[in-house]
């Protein structure tokens, strides 16, 4: 999920929290869960973001430069989530259409 390579004694991505062997119908519902949360993540930061440029009117400049900064960090790393969950799932659907089609041969 987060492209974080897998050290052969780990069972869990130190990261994500992402369990090694999962079956792909799970990794892709925890993918859609990522990026969904991601993505209304990222709308709440970035209207925060954008209140608080607006707040350079009315508030001193220390504290709307104490409050964007990390805020703006945050959005940042947000999106490279959303980011990584789009690209991740995409990834996926490519793997599944590689697949062939399973067929049973009988007698």
């Amino acid at each position: 999920m987060c492209h974080v390579a897998n050290n052969a004694t780990n069972t869990v991505c130190r990261d994500c929290g992402y369990k090694f062997g999962q079956s792909l119908q799970s990794l892709r519902k925890l993918l859609r869960r990522q990026l969904h949360g991601s993505a209304a993540l990222f709308v709440g930061l970035l209207a925060f973001d954008v209140a608080m440029l607006a707040a350079l009117f009315y508030v001193p400049m220390i504290v709307v430069v104490a409050l964007i900064v990390p805020s703006s960090w945050l959005t940042y790393r947000v999106a490279n989530k959303a980011f990584i969950s789009r690209h991740s799932l995409k990834l996926l659907d490519a793997k599944e259409a590689a697949m062939p089609e399973a067929r049973l041969l009988t007698k």
